[in-house]
């Protein structure tokens, strides 16, 4: 009996001992080393399980294959986009295995056209500036995966920092103000969120639906207030006729306003009290 258990306690600790040694060997590398056959073909996604990856080992071992966050996918095609990897992906493989396995990546060229269904791409470098360290804000505070297309186009494309909704969630707003700090944004008080569109050529429309967020001020007197929306000229688009009773004191209210088929351009939210303007907040559409 003894002799059983102490066999037991041997196998096992031999075990722990090999699953700790064991290597996630980078898919370049393998690649490289011609351990594995590798092809990546879209599925048509410009977000998301965006990429089919068949993967053979050709190898008589066991194999664990990693796929780094990072990873650069170049379109087939020149006028398609190229997509990135965020997050880490293992794919473990049996001697001699094939397996397809979707990968989550994400467009790093919102103006170009989105991927034909099955056709290929290759690996290439990472031309993404600053990764590491925004991978290690997205890991600090928990960038949610609906954040993650969003994000990407700042990086690559420039695209408005209101585009990363924070909804007030307080992880996301300091993730976007050290996003904006890493990256030189100026970050802004309001959410933009956006709806995209695919169109016949394939090519991604997006249109902001809303602005919202907090309007913050300090009222030094009492009396009623009006608030008006207004474009870059000062003409009033809109008025809102409820006067409004404030304590003195620092205000914070939460607006929101649909802007669906506004014309690009500033805007502003204004605050006036007789007729005179207390507090002005910009923003763009």
């Amino acid at each position: 009996m003894k002799t059983s258990i102490k066999l037991i306690l041997i196998i096992l600790l031999c075990s722990s001992q090999n699953n700790s040694n064991k290597i996630d060997i980078p898919v370049q590398t393998a690649m490289k080393n011609k351990s594995i056959n590798c092809t990546f073909k879209s599925t048509g996604k410009y977000k998301g399980k965006s990429i089919l990856c068949t993967v053979v080992n050709l190898k008589n071992t066991t194999q664990e294959i990693l796929i780094p966050n990072g990873t650069y996918f170049i379109a087939e095609n020149n006028e398609e986009q190229n997509l990135i990897t965020i997050e880490d992906k293992i794919v473990c493989l049996k001697a001699n295995e094939k397996k397809i396995i979707p990968i989550d990546a994400y467009c790093t060229e919102i103006n170009n056209k989105c991927p034909t269904l099955n056709s290929s791409f290759t690996l290439s470098k990472n031309p993404l500036r600053k990764w590491k360290e925004f991978i290690e804000l997205k890991n600090k505070y928990s960038l949610p995966e609906a954040n993650f297309q969003e994000v990407i186009w700042c990086i690559s494309d420039q695209a408005a920092i209101s585009n990363i909704v924070c909804q007030n969630n307080k992880n996301l707003t300091l993730f976007r103000e050290k996003f904006a700090e890493l990256y030189d944004f100026k970050n802004v008080w309001y959410d933009t969120p956006q709806q995209y569109t695919v169109n016949s050529e394939r090519q991604i429309n997006f249109e902001t639906v809303k602005v919202e967020g907090d309007i913050k001020f300090k009222n030094t007197e009492t009396g009623a207030v009006f608030q008006t929306i207004e474009d870059k000229n000062g003409k009033v688009l809109f008025k809102n006729e409820s006067n409004i009773k404030m304590n003195i004191g620092n205000i914070t209210y939460q607006f929101s306003i649909s802007v669906s088929s506004w014309e690009k351009g500033d805007y502003f939210v204004k605050l006036y009290r007789n007729n005179k303007n207390i507090h002005s907040q910009e923003f763009h559409v």
